[in-house]
């Protein structure tokens, strides 16, 4: 379990690089579990901290894609290229969180 929670933050870390994170409104708890915790999990945990505010509107979207080797396979529907590049193509934009299951196989 803590390698999965470990990529999930990595994930969000590399999609939220750079960004200025407010301070949580209304003392919504944003201290991480880990005592560890890097500087780049602390930002993330407050930007979902932050959300959960007053914000009206704002949230975030993400993309569930395939099972194993499906989601390397640009022919596959169920696909990263068919599901996320194809919408970023469209939108301009990514999904802020990507689903994956590497169980099935």
């Amino acid at each position: 379990m803590r390698l999965r929670i470990s990529h999930a933050a990595i994930l969000l870390a590399v999609a939220f690089h750079g960004v200025a994170f407010p301070e949580s409104p209304r003392g919504i708890d944003s201290v991480p579990a880990d005592p560890d915790a890097t500087a780049e999990t602390r930002r993330v945990l407050a930007y979902l901290a932050e959300l959960s505010g007053d914000r009206s509107g704002t949230a975030l979207v993400g993309q569930n894609c395939g099972h194993g080797s499906q989601i390397a396979d640009e022919s596959n529907p169920m696909g990263y290229r068919a599901l996320v590049e194809t919408l970023a193509e469209r939108t301009g934009r990514y999904p802020a969180i990507l689903g994956v299951d590497y169980e099935h196989d």
